[in-house]
């Protein structure tokens, strides 16, 4: 199994602030620690495993030279120059309002 992902890491902390600088998120206000955010995400009633919010709330990483090999391109140096273009799609397809700072 290959992860299509970018070469060089984007902490979580940092794509975040991006997609809030976009308005496609709010901007975090404050950081938990992550018992707390295990309560809060019991205490919401979604249906998202522990394992599933942490593959999208803690920085991990996978190695995706392979695909860019086997793909026969080049990554951009700056794996989020490409977010801006990428913005009216995510507001055409998700339920995402544009955020506007407090």
């Amino acid at each position: 199994m290959l992860h299509a992902s970018h070469p060089k890491p984007v902490t979580t902390r940092h794509l975040l602030g991006r997609l809030a600088r976009d308005r496609l998120l709010p901007p975090v206000e404050h950081v938990l620690p992550w018992h707390q955010c295990l309560r809060a995400l019991a205490a919401s009633g979604i249906s998202v495993s522990e394992r599933q919010f942490s593959l999208l709330a803690l920085d991990h990483w996978y190695d995706g030279d392979e695909v860019w090999r086997l793909a026969a391109c080049t990554p951009d140096p700056d794996p989020l120059k490409a977010l801006p273009r990428a913005i009216p799609w995510y507001r055409a397809h998700l339920p995402v309002s544009e955020h506007r700072p407090r």
